[in-house]
């Protein structure tokens, strides 16, 4: 029979490998987001710079 305290600590590892996994995932999805923004916020900026140098 398996004991109750490797049950326990089995289910730990696994639990803790899980939030692991759930963190990472949830940093690179924010690591993608930021890079978007700040993609899109680089193409404003350049877009903002041609449109002044067409009105002079």
């Amino acid at each position: 029979m398996v004991s109750k305290r490797y049950l326990i600590e089995a289910e730990l590892v696994i639990t803790s490998r899980v939030y692991a996994y759930l963190i990472d995932e949830y940093k690179n999805r924010m690591d993608d987001k930021i890079t978007v923004a700040l993609t899109g916020l680089h193409i404003k900026q350049q877009s903002d710079k041609t449109a002044k140098k067409d009105v002079q």
